[in-house]
């Protein structure tokens, strides 16, 4: 494949580009990172992961859902799982990419590809969604854009199996060899319920939502 010079393509009305990882923010505290570079094409409905030439891997297809402060806000499904949120710069140079697990992954654009950080899609690795938008799809107008059927359009929706807690209860056994009187209570830090010690209480992430207490339907 020639790649462009720009990293930037158009196809009817899709603009595609490439971008490189150059940091991650774990646990509060940024860290330096290169590698997991590929191709995102963009337009007014949603962004999905491509090649040069804007042709989908078949991925998940994530939603524009708003932009604040001159920043275009996504959210759905990718390679990386559900639960994720891309948060662009008003010109698309660098994005924010934050997972269900609260890890924030830093992409800046990038005019050549570097062939030895290029994401790599093997067979059954990743994320793969029944949805996706059309790699030609056309957005240029927005007559066309209100043409997307409702039904292939995931809606952002409160999670029903954990009701947006994002945890679920988990039963743990009662170590009666720890010594804990029966009678001594607490307050659960999740559900607030007050409890007994060592009385089988607890909580584990939901397994529907990821944690993040909503789900795309």
């Amino acid at each position: 494949m020639s790649y462009l010079v720009c990293a930037y393509a158009q196809n009817n009305g899709n603009r595609t580009y490439y971008y490189e990882l150059i940091a991650l923010v774990k646990n509060g505290k940024r860290q330096a990172a290169s590698g997991d570079g590929h191709y995102l094409t963009i337009n007014k409905v949603a962004l999905y992961e491509s090649d040069g030439n804007g042709i989908s891997k078949g991925k998940g297809t994530v939603y524009y859902m708003d932009t604040e402060n001159g920043r275009p806000t996504y959210e759905g499904s990718a390679y990386l799982g559900d639960g994720l949120t891309y948060i662009f710069n008003s010109d698309f140079s660098q994005f924010n990419l934050r997972t269900f697990n609260g890890t924030t992954y830093i992409y800046q654009r990038k005019s050549t590809p570097t062939s030895s950080r290029m994401r790599v899609y093997n067979e059954g690795t990743g994320h793969s969604p029944s949805v996706s938008i059309p790699s030609n799809f056309d957005m240029s107008n927005e007559r066309k854009a209100t043409n997307i059927s409702p039904s292939s359009k995931k809606v952002k929706t409160v999670c029903s199996t954990c009701n947006g807690t994002k945890y679920v209860n988990k039963y743990i056994p009662p170590v009666s060899e720890l010594g804990v009187k029966r009678t001594e209570y607490y307050t659960c830090n999740i559900c607030g319920k007050r409890v007994l010690k060592n009385g089988g209480h607890g909580h584990k992430q939901c397994p529907d939502c990821h944690g993040t207490g909503y789900v795309y339907k």
